[in-house]
């Protein structure tokens, strides 16, 4: 058996017991995060930012992030098609996959907040991407499906934001992917539920946040 990652591991354990900005936090959460941060080889300067922020901030921040690199890129690719936004796009796939949904279901699969759900949803059905028709039961919903020019303008757009989704993942192995998939679909379980119940649900979990962050 060779021992060669077992020898630098050892190495590299040493050289994080004598980083003097560690404090004598010595505990393998502590060390991972270390050692994550000194493979990504960051600057200098960001490596220290990183050692002083808690985990919770540094994910936030590189989610946010995340977010916008995706942005960025998916711009790009719809500047050519009536989808001013990712948004119009998830919309539209969403009710391509779900005929029939009311203009509040498609909201909330989408995770938004009314006003805005409703101008895309507004902005679908002008540009003639999306129909809307009187529900048979309750008279103050609409129900809405995806136009044939929908479908078509859909299956282009698929193709482009498959590239998006490849560029994205960037250099992530398969199996970073998945463990990285498992992570945000942990997080959006959390979630979700939260947002389902409103701003009250939202409140609460800032206060219980608060409380623990001030606990000895």
């Amino acid at each position: 058996m060779k021992y060669t990652l077992i020898w630098e591991l050892l190495n590299e354990v040493e050289s994080f017991e004598n980083e003097p900005e560690q404090n004598g936090d010595l505990s393998l959460a502590a060390f991972t995060g270390w050692l994550v941060n000194r493979q990504v080889n960051l600057p200098r300067d960001a490596t220290q930012t990183l050692h002083r922020e808690p985990p919770e901030s540094i994910i936030s921040r590189f989610v946010f992030f995340l977010q916008r690199y995706a942005l960025m890129y998916v711009r790009q690719v719809l500047a050519d098609t009536p989808l001013t936004t990712f948004d119009d796009f998830a919309y539209l796939a969403t009710l391509a996959s779900n005929p029939g949904l009311t203009k509040i279901e498609l909201i909330e699969r989408n995770i938004h907040g009314k006003t805005t759900g409703m101008e895309i949803i507004r902005r679908l059905v002008s540009t003639g991407l999306v129909e809307q028709a009187e529900h048979t039961i309750d008279k103050r919903s609409k129900l809405l499906t995806v136009t044939s020019q929908g479908h078509q303008l859909l299956a282009k757009t698929r193709v482009l934001m498959k590239q998006v989704a490849s560029v994205v993942v960037g250099d992530l192995t398969e199996a970073e992917q998945l463990q990285l998939m498992h992570l945000l679909n942990k997080l959006h379980t959390y979630h979700y539920p939260v947002y389902q119940q409103g701003s009250k649900a939202i409140d609460q979990v800032l206060k219980q946040s608060s409380a623990k962050k001030s606990e000895p």
